[in-house]
């Protein structure tokens, strides 16, 4: 990834521009919107507006994973009582997480 597209994705990371206005900046110098650069573009956006207004239905959060297995994601499904969080993944699982099981 060249250095203008890693400064696209920090400058939405922090919310200076958002994702559609990063990749015309990018295609307006010349750069090919790759999928890898797509992507990451997408989870810089996810990540600010998970950072700026809290987690919403739908979101994709990345799951610390346990007992040696890796890392994976799933979607947030809301709140339960006592401040943990409904996640469903891998075609329909649901499983209970607290703040601390998700990678920020």
């Amino acid at each position: 990834m060249n250095t203008q597209a890693t400064e696209a994705i920090n400058k939405v990371l922090s919310g200076a521009k958002n994702l559609d206005d990063a990749s015309i900046e990018l295609m307006k110098a010349g750069i090919q919107i790759t999928d890898q650069i797509w992507s990451a573009l997408q989870d810089a956006e996810n990540n600010y507006r998970k950072r700026t207004r809290g987690l919403q239905v739908g979101d994709t959060i990345n799951i610390i994973g346990k007992n040696g297995n890796e890392d994976f994601s799933g979607n947030f499904r809301g709140w339960v009582s006592d401040g943990m969080m409904v996640v469903v993944y891998d075609g329909g699982k649901q499983m209970i997480l607290s703040m601390n099981d998700i990678r920020k």
